[in-house]
């Protein structure tokens, strides 16, 4: 029996018992508990709004493990298709978001240039998110490190919005031939504004709107690299500072300006897509905000989870723990409850929100089955089981795109092995953004080599004594013991 948490709010008035849940019991303070209804027989069950919602963030073109060659794309597909059937069984309706970060410049996201349907740089990545029907995408700053006509081709191919109340785009300038960076009317439906990027939208599911807002990083201008060139036009919405690049502005005023402004169109659920980073200069915490439900947090290290997998839910890799809870509940400046949630990076899990609203638009549960989901063979398998299906396949137009873009000449000249290790090599994002690891060794090792042969071949007569490496420039564990370009180019 799947039993649900349910919340209690300022704004709403109920009945409650017994408390459940590590996640619920770790959550209780003032103004909000979770626990079972307690009605009597024969009370008129009031009409809920069930919602299931599937996320990611930071996935940065990573379709495929460059060690293990896991297709984690594909599998996320799969899940996606299996946990669309479930609500559908279930009589839930489901939103698809990502909250920033949805490509990386890399080997997968240059293919795309030699695929014919394609064309260009990224563009493989967008044909992806179209075929997984994404409903938006809240921006954060790796979308832009192709420049801003790449990202000016992306735009122009999603069949969604890009969401950000804090960038602006009005003088942004783009080279010749390259679609412009079209700016939609905040708080319409997102089909009317796919393809441009807007502070706020709806989508719209039987009659019931669910609003959607998105921040970019308030280091967005920092963690671009020479964003006067790569970026030319592009600012903050009230500017930054010459001095350290940050907002003037603080994105709280902006955030709640966009709900108010959904509020005014009768929307009372919304969900802010907040790619923050692990540190932020503006940040925005749940204590400061109103009227937001459901926060889906980006572009930090760590993830949120349960303790243990209940079949195919809250299933995670293997050796892998989750940091904090599923969903991890706050609360707001009116004393109301916030659900905050986020999922791993890569490709690596797929994130699943199953939340029940009042007519008030609060929440009132939580679904059980709710958290992250990993993007393996195994999880596929658990979930194709729970829905007693004969198979589990990924949706067609991934396969497609994916099929193409590992077909291609750049994709089939990284298999060739041109090393081999003994050790696996340490290139995990909490280690490598924290402290020393043996790839981060080799990575600066192998830059002062090249630079100490460089100097002396180009006759400069300059000593090179030490090289810094960006942790950031490191993505990927290399297991080894054969080391492919794949892995190295990754």
């Amino acid at each position: 029996m799947i039993q649900n948490h349910q919340l209690k709010s300022n704004r709403s008035v109920g009945r409650f018992s017994n408390l459940m849940s590590k996640a619920c019991q770790s959550a209780v303070f003032a103004g909000l508990f979770c626990a079972v209804a307690a009605s009597g027989e024969g009370d008129p069950q009031p009409e809920l709004f069930h919602l299931q919602i599937l996320h990611s963030s930071d996935n940065e073109s990573a379709f495929q493990d460059p060690n293990t060659l896991e297709p984690k794309v594909l599998h996320y597909s799969a899940l996606t298709a299996g946990l669309e059937e479930l609500a559908a069984r279930e009589g839930w309706n489901t939103l698809h978001l990502t909250a920033g970060d949805h490509t990386l410049p890399g080997l997968f996201y240059e293919a795309a240039a030699q695929v014919e349907s394609l064309g260009n740089p990224g563009l493989g990545d967008i044909a992806i998110y179209n075929a997984l029907g994404l409903d938006a995408n809240g921006v954060g700053n790796h979308e832009f490190d192709g420049g801003l006509d790449d990202f000016a081709r992306m735009l122009n191919a999603a069949d969604y919005p890009f969401i950000s109340v804090n960038l602006d785009f009005s003088n942004a300038q783009v080279g010749d031939g390259i679609p412009a960076v079209e700016i939609g009317e905040d708080a319409l439906n997102v089909n009317e504004v796919a393809g441009k990027v807007v502070r706020s939208a709806y989508v719209e599911i039987e009659g019931e709107r669910i609003g959607l807002i998105g921040r970019s990083p308030a280091d967005f201008f920092n963690v671009i690299s020479d964003s006067a060139t790569t970026m030319p036009g592009v600012d903050f919405i009230g500017g930054r500072n010459p001095d350290d690049n940050q907002p003037l502005v603080s994105a709280l005023g902006q955030v709640l300006e966009q709900v108010d402004l959904l509020k005014q169109k009768g929307i009372n659920k919304i969900i802010l897509l907040d790619h923050a980073q692990d540190f932020t200069g503006d940040p925005l915490s749940a204590s400061s905000l109103r009227d937001i439900d459901i926060v889906v947090a980006a572009g930090s290290t760590g993830f949120m989870g349960a303790d243990e997998p209940n079949g195919p839910f809250n299933l995670l890799r293997e050796g892998e723990e989750a940091n904090a809870d599923y969903p991890t509940v706050r609360e707001d400046s009116e004393g109301n409850p916030v659900l905050v949630v986020n999922s791993d990076q890569l490709y690596a899990y797929i994130g699943q929100l199953i939340v029940s609203f009042n007519a008030d638009g609060l929440i009132e549960s939580i679904d059980e089955r709710s958290g992250p989901i990993a993007t393996t063979e195994q999880a596929v398998n658990a979930l194709r089981e729970y829905l007693e299906l004969e198979e589990l396949w990924p949706i067609a137009g991934v396969r497609e795109v994916f099929e193409a873009l590992t077909n291609t000449p750049l994709i089939q000249e990284q298999l060739e092995v041109v090393g081999e290790t003994r050790f696996p090599l340490n290139g995990e994002r909490a280690a490598v953004r924290s402290r020393e690891t043996n790839l981060g060794r080799i990575a600066a090792d192998s830059t002062l080599w090249f630079a100490r042969r460089y100097a002396v071949e180009s006759s400069l007569g300059i000593p090179v004594d030490i090289a810094l490496k960006n942790g950031g420039g490191i993505r990927e564990n290399i297991l080894g013991p054969n080391i492919t370009r794949l892995s190295v180019g990754e």
